[in-house]
Parts: C-alpha cells; sequence; structure tokens
C-alpha cells in the first residue's frame, strides 16, 4: 500500500491516469481534437497511463515489516497487549485461622481451548476468619433479609431500603467459629458492585479521581460488641470508593477489637453472630436515587492476568557498543514490573526505562522498552550511557502476559488455587474480568498510524478524540461532540467535549458497560490538553421497528422472502455499523425490505421508539444518537396477477 495512504485500499488505476492526462490535452494542444482510441496520441495516453499504474502499484507494495520499522523510527510501535482484570472473593474455613493472601498470589482459570489462565493479586488482603451468613435491609419500620451470595442470577436489593431515611441500615452477621474468637483483622475489606444495568451507558468524566467525588450522604460503620447489650460502637472508615453505594468500588473499615456473637435482629436469625451494619447518619440521596447493589461482598481483591518470572534473569554481559539490543525470555512484558541493573563488580546499579532516548545525554542509565516483543535497547553513548564491557545485565524481576483470553473466562470461572493459603477454602469471581487485550493487529496499526503521527501524542480536534477512542478494544464507533456537557444537553459549554461510544456488542441496545467507559475514560484523560474537560457517555438509542406487508413472486417460499427482508433491515439499521447522529430516510427502508421476488410493498409502518412515525420524512436522529433494530413484522403474501386474470 503508499505509504502516504490512511487506508489500505487507496491506489491511483489506470482509468484515474488516463482520464487526468486527457483532461490536460485542451490546456496543452487545443488542436487536438480526435480523442478516439485509434487516434495514435491517444494510444499513447493509454501505454503511459498503463506504464504509470504498474509502477504506482509497484512502489506502493512495501512489505509490512517495513512498514512497521518505518513507524518505529517515527516512534510508533504496536500497542502491547493489556491484562484482564477480575475481582476474587475468598472464602475462609470454618475452623482455621485464615492467614493473609499475599500480594502477587496467584488463582487460575480453566479456559476452552487454552492452557489455564493465571491471575495474580494486585495487593495483600487480611482475610475476615467469619464466613458472611446474613444480609438484612432495615427500613421502613421493618427489617428484612436479602440475598447476598455469589449465583447465576443474583437479585439486586436496596441496601438502605426503597425511601432511605436517617436510622436506615445495612447489617451484616457473620457466622462464628469456636476455634477462631478473634475472626476480624484490623482492616477488614468490602466489595460494593452495582446491578450491571444500573452502570452500563453512564456518563462518567476522564480524569475524576476518588478526591474530587462527594458522598451525597453521610454513612457511618458500626459493629455490636456485647452479646447482652444492644449498643453499637463507631468503627473508622478508611476507603470508600463505592461514594456511598453510588458506584461500584472498595470499601475499607477498621476492624472491631473485641466482639461477641449475638442476635441483633431478634428471631429473624435463630443464632448469635458477629454484626456489623451501615447506617445512614446525616443527609438523604436525591428523589429516585436510593442505591441498589448485587454484591457487597467481603474478603475480595482485584487480581490481573499477569505472571511473575521466579527468581532474577541474567540476560547477557554488556558488549561496550552502543545500541545493545537484549531479548527477554518471554513476552509480552508488563512495563511497570521490570527492573533492569547492570552488575559492576559487588554493586548493582538500576537503570532506567524511558520512551526513548531523546531526552537522554551520554551519562543517563537509561534503556528502552518494547513490551510487545521483550527487546530491551541501551542507548549509543551519545544518548544513552553504554553499560561497561563485561559487566552481566541482570532483570531482578518482571512479569508477562495478559491479552483479550483474559475477558473469556466467565463468573465463577476462577476456582484454581495456585497458591494456597492457610485457612482459605475456596475462590471465586463474581463478574467475569475486563479490560484485556491482544496485542495490536497490524492492519489496525496500518490504518491508525497517519493519524497518530498527526495526532502527537495529544488529542485536541474532534477526530483526534474519535480516533483514539476506537483504538480502544471493544470499541465499535465514536463521535466527539465539542462544547457538549451531559449535565447541561442544551447549553454549549467552552472547553467540555462529551465522546458518545458504540461498543462491538450484538445486545440490543448495545449499551457500553461501565468498565469501557472507564477505560475511554483513562486513555484519553492521558491525551486531552488540560484545559478541555473530557466526558465519555453511551448514545441515546433509538429504537426502529418496521411492520410491512410484502406482495412476492406466488412461488416464493415466504418465509425465506420475509426472513431475508428482516435480515437485511436488521444489518442495516445496526447501532454498531450506522453512523451516530445520522437520519434514517423512509427510501432505505423500502431499499432493504425489496428484494428477490418481491414486487411490491404494503401497509408499511414505522415504529420510533414505540410510537407510529409518519411515512412522508425522515427520522430525526440527534447528535448524540443511534438507531437500532427493533423486532421487524414482516407479513409476505402472494401477488396476484389481475391483469391475467382479465
Amino acid at each position: 500500500m503508499p505509504l502516504n495512504a490512511s487506508e489500505p485500499t487507496f491506489e491511483r488505476t489506470f482509468d484515474d491516469l488516463y482520464a487526468e492526462l486527457r483532461s490536460r490535452i485542451p490546456m496543452y494542444n487545443p488542436a487536438w481534437t480526435n480523442f478516439n482510441d485509434s487516434d495514435p496520441g491517444i494510444t499513447l495516453l493509454q501505454l503511459f497511463a498503463y506504464l504509470g499504474e504498474t509502477l504506482l502499484h509497484q512502489m506502493g507494495q512495501v512489505p509490512r515489516k517495513n512498514y512497521l520499522k518505518f513507524a518505529q523510527l517515527l516512534g510508533l510501535e504496536l500497542q502491547p497487549p493489556r491484562p484482564a482484570v477480575v475481582a476474587l472473593t475468598f472464602t475462609p474455613k470454618a475452623n482455621e485461622r485464615p492467614a493473609t493472601i499475599k500480594e502477587r498470589s496467584v488463582y487460575s482459570a480453566a479456559v476452552e481451548g487454552s492452557p489455564p489462565l493465571l491471575f495474580e493479586t494486585k495487593r495483600a488482603l487480611d482475610v475476615i476468619g467469619a464466613v458472611l451468613a446474613v444480609t438484612a435491609v432495615r427500613a421502613d419500620g421493618r427489617v428484612i433479609k436479602v440475598a447476598n451470595t455469589p449465583a447465576p442470577n443474583p437479585e439486586p436489593f436496596r441496601p438502605l431500603g426503597a425511601n432511605p431515611q436517617e436510622g436506615n441500615a445495612l447489617y451484616l452477621g457473620f457466622k462464628p467459629s469456636p476455634s477462631n474468637p478473634t475472626p476480624f483483622p484490623s482492616r477488614l475489606t468490602f466489595l460494593a458492585l452495582r446491578p450491571a444495568i444500573d452502570t452500563a451507558g453512564v456518563a462518567k468524566k476522564a480524569g475524576d479521581t476518588l478526591k474530587d467525588l462527594v458522598a451525597p450522604v453521610s454513612l457511618v460503620w458500626e459493629y455490636r460488641p456485647k452479646a447482652d447489650r444492644d449498643v453499637w460502637e463507631r468503627l473508622n472508615l478508611l476507603r470508600d470508593d463505592s461514594i456511598a453505594f453510588t458506584r461500584d468500588g472498595y470499601i475499607e473499615v477498621a476492624g472491631p477489637d473485641t466482639i461477641e456473637a449475638s442476635k441483633a435482629l431478634g428471631d429473624l436469625v435463630d443464632q448469635p453472630m458477629y454484626w456489623l451494619r451501615v447506617r445512614l447518619d446525616q443527609k438523604s440521596y436525591a428523589p429516585g436515587h436510593a442505591p441498589r447493589l448485587e454484591y457487597l461482598l467481603p474478603n475480595t481483591v482485584d487480581a490481573e492476568n499477569l505472571s511473575t518470572e521466579p527468581g532474577e534473569l541474567v540476560l547477557d554481559t554488556s558488549s561496550g557498543r552502543g545500541g545493545q539490543v537484549l531479548q527477554l525470555p518471554r513476552r509480552p512484558i508488563d512495563a511497570a514490573s521490570l527492573d533492569v541493573v547492570v552488575r559492576h563488580g559487588n554493586q548493582d546499579v538500576r537503570w532506567e526505562r524511558q520512551d526513548d532516548f531523546q531526552n537522554s545525554t551520554r551519562e543517563s542509565k537509561h534503556y528502552v522498552l518494547n513490551a510487545a516483543t521483550g527487546t530491551i535497547t541501551f542507548g549509543d553513548g551519545e544518548k544513552g550511557l553504554i553499560p561497561t564491557a563485561g559487566d552481566p545485565i541482570v532483570v531482578r524481576s518482571f512479569r508477562y502476559g495478559g491479552g483479550a483470553a483474559g475477558n473469556r473466562v466467565t463468573p465463577g470461572g476462577v476456582q484454581g488455587m495456585v497458591s494456597q493459603v492457610a485457612g482459605i477454602e475456596k475462590v471465586t469471581n463474581v463478574r467475569a474480568p475486563a479490560g484485556g487485550a491482544d496485542e495490536q493487529k497490524v492492519d489496525d496499526f496500518v490504518r491508525n498510524a497517519p493519524s497518530m503521527l498527526r495526532r502527537r501524542g495529544r488529542v485536541v480536534t474532534a477526530d483526534d478524540f474519535e480516533q483514539e477512542a476506537r483504538t480502544i478494544d471493544g470499541v465499535r464507533q465514536a463521535k466527539a461532540i465539542a462544547s457538549r456537557h451531559p449535565d447541561y444537553p442544551d447549553v454549549e459549554v467552552p472547553g467540555a467535549v462529551t465522546v458518545v461510544i458504540v461498543p462491538d456488542s450484538t445486545a440490543r441496545p448495545p449499551k457500553p458497560s461501565a468498565e469501557l467507559i472507564e477505560s475511554v475514560c483513562r486513555t484519553l484523560d492521558k491525551l486531552r490538553l488540560v484545559t478541555t474537560e473530557v466526558y465519555v457517555s453511551a448514545p441515546t438509542f433509538i429504537e426502529i421497528r418496521v411492520e410491512a406487508r410484502l406482495l412476492a413472486d406466488p412461488e416464493a417460499a415466504f418465509d425465506e422472502v420475509a426472513e431475508s427482508a428482516r435480515a437485511r433491515l436488521e444489518t442495516k439499521i445496526d447501532a454498531r455499523t450506522w453512523p451516530l447522529g445520522a437520519n434514517l430516510s423512509v427510501a432505505e427502508i423500502y431499499r432493504q425490505l425489496f428484494g428477490d421476488r418481491v414486487r411490491s410493498v404494503e401497509d408499511l409502518l414505522l415504529y420510533v421508539d414505540g410510537r407510529l412515525h409518519e411515512v412522508g420524512g425522515p427520522v430525526q436522529v440527534p447528535d448524540d444518537a443511534v438507531i437500532y433494530s427493533g423486532n421487524h413484522i414482516i407479513v409476505v403474501q402472494p401477488e396476484v396477477d389481475t391483469g391475467a386474470r382479465a
């Protein structure tokens, strides 16, 4: 393909060249008026056009390796794989004190058609040594039990009632064990998960940090220390990423010093429990915004689809020459985990990873990592110091792995405990992993390289935002709307940009998940100008449903004709491919209904979001909206040839 092409299919053909040559004849030779193929001059032009097409085609056939090498010279690389992240929930054994789950403990998941996938915990976790047996909500003057255990189809619940008032509370009862009288560690960890249907498509601001968000209410965590007194003492809240149950996130609470099992909820529970509760202390949620949860899980920690290379590894000795390249034994590499030192005598001198040698001096102890290929490159003596000849180059630690395969693990799929931890009975995951991506495909890289080169690591124009959003795995469409703020849709807000995304999903409508919106936010936040507010959201989805009666050839198979027409409508009216903000004409509906053996379209009814639409005009679609197919009803009847009967 031509090096200056943004699309692989671009190429000037014989017809293009011949038309351009012929159009210049009147300018250079007005007396030439015979343009027939028999004219010798025309024959020469055709010959030149043929030779020109051949030369351009051959010059454009740059091997992909060369193309990638040219891109590397310009500082462009294939995007390395990204690891999937999953939340792991641990269940303690009933009669054994659990040990701390260390950072980078390993757990596995079986995936059909591939070796077991390994997940390593991202941090250490102190485990509550009692099983959560009862979850109950006190609201509206009564107490009810709610389901809060890993299940295939969990029933969402409102942790503080449908109309939260001061004093409403969520109770957590832990089953005591005689062999473990002090089951609570100094730090308790919970994961609050809202129903996926509540979080899909919700707008999010790029660059939002938890410290910028203010909880709408004041929640207090408490525990009941004594069995014979209905007195509750306060626990220190150390962290609340859920912002008072308004988003998915981890909650960390200081553990109680001493606690006795009791019947805090009377006859609702038939045996004494260790009780914690979350009580609404002050303020109130906005009307209609009472939080819903799918789970509030204790003993949960994030893990990522990476593996740690055990022990240190001597890659090679320094050659003393500039630009030395060394190959790591495994790839792709998690760049943040790589620790490279040069062993000079008895001293290990640490070298720092850089994206390139642009700002390196001859004294800079820098190296450049290609995470996808697993290669390390050292400086040339001018840009980056050359390690002393003969010194061993040692990798003290690194992690590798990642890819889209991690996303294929189903809820409950992580069960293998590679790292055995005392006092842990089992591990599971209530949600599927998310965020994994394979190494960028070459075709995708070639298509996006001109845009990447133009942006130079910044997103400024609407096209920049759209192109960058489309590079994220799982995004099928993206549209940037300037001066659009999701909280003020009818007002132009200078400096605000809303990026509307459509995922590559077959759901109807295909709402982007909270995890996908978060991924786009993180990517754009690194590239946006500091004065630009970027919001990422789902589009407004407009359902299009067609009811029509088709008259077909009497010899046609009517079911096949109806199914074919329905398939054409669904293929055309697809939120993944229909341009965001593009109107739908009724003529397009007719065009899709007509097919082989269809003679006419009768009784066409067009419904937009359930309302009958006048077929005299197009369906108007706002800038931040997209259409999708509903359940079309197509009836096919034979056409009666009245003329032949007469």
